[in-house]
């Protein structure tokens, strides 16, 4: 189905939301200030993109005045206007206020003269925006335009600059005999040089738009390696929103014949390439340092935004395939009704219809701009673009591979912490919460909810340690468990256990070896159960809510609802749908824990199965200084009837963990993991040839005794004579 067919259909799915005002205006969502406006204005580009290019004449004709009424409803409750919110309050005049006139201009563009009338109440918005965002501006602590890196510094807005300088320029494009039109021009220009900002343009003199971009740096928001600290955590979604935004003015500005800025460019390249590497073929953003909000949807809707940008601004011919798999998730999810996730998020539907529509207008909006720009022809200066197969920022804490197999972990995600291992073909077996990390339920955990911190552990890293090579990394850490803790009747707490977590990603492209070792405070704690392991196993709408796992013991299916939480123990080895095997490299088995309520983060957005090694589900007050949780593991990228690497444990105990590993391929690898805080000595087996340590620096021939420093690991590879 085309996306504008899919739209008609939506928009009659939606009625349910929709309200008719006595005056001829209308709403879609709640009419509220904040989010409500934004929810309406993408509706109002959807309703546009329908009546302008809908092959039915009478769904064009009807979607023409819901178009027309949510327009007018924005632009008469804005602050320049006569009206008010449905909560009787006017909208404008803040850091987000321009981002839903951003993603809905185009459909004013796509109405043609039947939003002319539509387009002098936008201007007069315009005007009024950017006269606020020209000498008031203010986001957070400080006015003006910040940027920054480290988002508790309270200066990371690489969105919102994007975003207001967009609307700036826009501004003094649609309406050039402002008044105010230089002011607007000079802080527009400077929203976008800090925006996909890094620390090297402080000192860049190439001139952009007339003056050196270091004249007019403020402040890097990315690192250097394209990592983005956004909320606090490694933020994939907003990279993909800062692409977008460029995006969004570079179609519409060009569709107008209008010019377009050489800073809503900046870095845009760079940030692709590193987007595109966590991009898997059905267009699935895969979040390495995990979600806040909703899995697959709201940053997930920008991707195909941003890779149609790609394909025409940045000669990426790889885009459209990107664009291709986000029209099949699409379709994937979309209930019979037209509405897009009623089969998913029905729950939230029914809790919060302020939220569910701004999720569903955040798709319909998406969909608008590819019919809006879609159908463009494509520039003739395209040329493949090489796609990133590693991620290493030792600053940020991120390390990730990619080829057959996406290997990553993140030191500061959502959730801390945040390992991930899957077949890059099979996006749809990405989760984030916690994955491959302990999952202890203390008493005194916090669970109140926070539109951005809802259901985030409290969990802080005290040491950690990476190190990449070729197609491959190691990484050990230490994470102090449950770190604000309090209970009802004045009983606080802080720090109730410690973890140690060691993942390597070998590089043969198939295989990671894991380990989780958690000890309990100095002092007697209060658990509600706990487990290790902790890989989550999306089983939805995605995936058609059924998975296969292959045991020593047979086949178990997984394609109903559970009436009740189970726990049931696999065995030693399982494999997930022929392709992703994860096996006990420790005494206990894998095993399955299954709930009838979803997981997926904190709206409980996505059913998830759950892996894990060492349940214990009752709760109990534990002395101090016990081991909980001590397992460790191997997991493997394989088809069905590949072969897993054989493993032999050879060490278990003291500070020392270590494995061999033989691959099919003839390959072989001792790796030892030191879970102590003072370097120990492994006294290597030979194994005939050599053996070369794999580094960062390059490999490097190494003797029997090896050397490993506390809290770190070492990778050697025997190479035959």
């Amino acid at each position: 189905m085309r996306p504008v067919e899919r739209l008609g259909q939506w928009l009659e799915a939606m009625e349910r939301w929709w309200t008719q005002a006595d005056d001829g205006l209308g709403w879609f969502g709640s009419g509220y200030d904040s989010w409500g406006v934004q929810t309406n204005l993408k509706y109002a580009s959807a309703a546009a993109a329908v009546a302008a290019r809908h092959p039915d004449a009478s769904v064009r004709s009807w979607a023409l005045g819901r178009a027309r009424d949510s327009y007018r409803f924005a632009w008469s409750s804005h602050l320049s206007g006569p009206s008010t919110c449905a909560d009787g309050r006017s909208w404008g005049h803040t850091w987000i206020s321009a981002l839903g006139i951003e993603r809905a201009w185009l459909g004013l563009d796509l109405l043609g003269e039947a939003g002319a009338d539509l387009r002098q109440d936008a201007e007069r918005v315009l005007l009024s925006e950017s006269d606020w965002l020209s000498t008031s501006y203010q986001r957070g602590r400080t006015p003006g335009v910040v940027a920054g890196l480290w988002a508790d510094e309270g200066h990371n807005d690489p969105e919102s600059n994007l975003w207001n300088g967009a609307l700036l320029w826009r501004t003094l494009t649609r309406v050039p005999d402002a008044p105010e039109a230089p002011a607007y021009r000079d802080r527009a220009l400077s929203f976008m040089a800090n925006g996909v900002s890094l620390t090297a343009d402080a000192q860049d003199r190439t001139r952009y738009d007339g003056e050196p971009l270091a004249s007019r740096h403020i402040g890097a928001n990315f690192f250097d390696s394209m990592a983005l600290d956004h909320h606090g955590y490694l933020n994939l979604g907003y990279m993909a929103i800062c692409t977008s935004q460029a995006s969004l003015l570079y179609f519409d500005q060009a569709a107008a014949g209008l010019p377009v800025p050489d800073l809503l460019h900046l870095h845009q390249d760079v940030l692709w390439d590193r987007l595109k590497s966590c991009i898997t073929p059905d267009g699935r953003l895969i979040r390495l340092g995990g979600d806040s909000r909703v899995r697959y949807a709201y940053c997930q809707e920008y991707v195909p935004v941003a890779a149609l940008y790609a394909r025409e601004h940045l000669g990426d011919e790889g885009a459209d395939a990107v664009i291709a798999g986000y029209l099949e998730l699409v379709a994937a999810e979309t209930g019979d009704r037209g509405a897009f996730y009623d089969r998913r998020l029905g729950h939230i539907q029914e809790r919060r219809p302020y939220y569910y529509t701004r999720l569903e207008s955040d798709r319909a909006n998406a969909l608008a701009f590819l019919v809006a720009h879609g159908d463009r022809e494509r520039s003739a200066q395209t040329a493949p673009r090489h796609e990133p197969t590693s991620w290493s920022d030792d600053e940020h804490g991120v390390v990730m591979v990619r080829g057959r197999r996406l290997a990553s972990h993140s030191w500061r995600a959502f959730t801390t912490t945040q390992g991930l291992c899957v077949p890059t073909a099979h996006g749809d077996m990405a989760e984030y919460h916690l994955n491959l990390a302990p999952r202890l339920r203390l008493e005194g955990e916090n669970t109140a909810f926070d539109e951005f911190n809802s259901g985030r552990p409290k969990r802080r890293v005290t040491s950690r340690w990476q190190s990449s090579f070729d197609d491959g990394f190691a990484t050990v850490g230490q994470v102090l468990e449950g770190t604000e803790l309090v209970i009802a009747e004045g009983w606080k707490g802080d720090g109730a256990a410690q973890s140690t977590i060691a993942m390597v990603a070998l590089p043969d492209d198939a295989t990671v070896l894991g380990l989780q070792l958690v000890r309990t405070a100095a002092w007697s704690v209060g658990l509600l159960g706990w487990h290790g392991l902790n890989l989550g196993i999306p089983n939805d709408v995605y995936n058609g809510a059924s998975r296969e796992l292959r045991t020593a013991g047979g086949t178990v299916r997984l394609d109903d609802v559970p009436m009740a939480g189970s726990v049931t123990d696999l065995g030693h080895e399982v494999t997930v749908d022929g392709v992703l095997t994860v096996r006990s490299l420790t005494e206990g088995a894998v095993q399955l824990l299954r709930s009838p309520t979803p997981d997926g983060g904190p709206l409980q957005s996505l059913r998830v199965e759950t892996l894990a090694m060492g349940t214990v589900q009752e709760s109990q007050y534990v002395p101090p200084r016990t081991t909980i949780i001590d397992v460790a593991y191997l997991m493997h990228v394989g088809g069905p009837g590949a072969a897993v690497p054989t493993t032999a444990t050879l060490s278990a105990s003291g500070p020392l963990r270590a494995w061999h590993v033989d691959s099919t391929g003839g390959r072989s690898w001792t790796v030892v993991v030191n879970v102590s805080t003072s370097d120990e000595v492994w006294q290597l087996a030979s194994q005939g040839g050599t053996a070369r340590e794999l580094t960062g620096a390059g490999d490097r021939e190494v003797g029997a005794a090896l050397p490993v420093p506390a809290l770190q690991a070492r990778v050697v590879e025997h190479v035959a004579a």
